[in-house]
């Protein structure tokens, strides 16, 4: 009897925590960070379309930038906008993406994206360690200019 209603058990309970899947925009190509927003939704952003998923589907936004060559520089990195090359960042209430190796930093505020920084690519700190404290970014160790780093760097708002 008890043979029966395990199985029995098993087989509902697999039913119900099967896995569901869901395709990507078609529109994508390779380059493209993916994240989960301060609202808690997922979103995929490819350069200057953010595509939010809500309710089963995803959703096409339009982002504005700065036009400068400062700002495009960065959002059109030579080694791609993904999440190989620029670290998702979140505050309380901010999303923000840093440069692998440290460096520019960029904002996703409501429809637009914003280069927030004043500095150059540092590459000094590849495959650092992020991470929010007391609402601010840090970085901690990684590897440049032919060594390991054991120093923490932090993102300064007021110098912008």
């Amino acid at each position: 009897m008890y043979k029966f209603f395990y199985l029995f058990l098993f087989l509902t309970v697999q039913g119900f925590i099967s896995a569901q899947e869901y395709d990507l925009p078609s529109e994508l190509d390779d380059n493209f960070i993916f994240f989960k927003s301060t609202d808690n939704k997922a979103h995929v952003l490819n350069y200057l379309n953010d595509y939010v998923f809500e309710k089963g589907k995803w959703t096409k936004n339009k982002l504005k930038t700065r036009s400068s060559k400062r700002d495009s520089v960065i959002l059109f990195h030579p080694k791609g906008f993904n999440n190989s090359n620029f670290k998702v960042v979140q505050t309380e209430k901010n999303t923000y993406f840093v440069l692998n190796g440290g460096g520019p930093v960029l904002q996703l505020k409501n429809d637009s994206i914003v280069r927030i920084d004043n500095s150059v690519e540092q590459k000094n700190q590849f495959g650092a360690a992020t991470f929010v404290y007391k609402n601010k970014m840090y970085m901690y160790g990684g590897y440049g200019f032919w060594s390991f780093k054991n120093y923490t760097t932090y993102y300064d708002f007021s110098s912008n």
